[in-house]
């Protein structure tokens, strides 16, 4: 079995990721910006609404709320 594609959103601040990872036996998912992980996700739609929600301006140092990334991680513009 192949493992699921990460999902994937460029912005001019580098590259947002969602991966999707078993912990503890059940699938949760990683946010990634670059190669700085944000954290640990038990939903998708979790981690990619917590960007635009300011969850990580202040760890990035940088709006990336105003950076226009979707809430949902099927609008990304790497999904397809």
């Amino acid at each position: 079995m192949q493992a699921p594609k990460p999902w994937t959103h460029w912005t001019n601040k580098g590259t947002f990721k969602i991966v999707p990872v078993m912990l503890g036996g059940s699938p949760h998912c990683e946010l990634w910006l670059n190669e700085t992980r944000l954290g640990t996700y038990s939903y998708v739609f979790t981690a990619s609404a917590s960007i635009s929600n300011g969850e990580h301006d202040q760890t990035l140092g940088f709006e990336a709320s105003k950076l226009g990334v979707p809430e949902s991680a099927a609008d990304w513009n790497g999904f397809k």
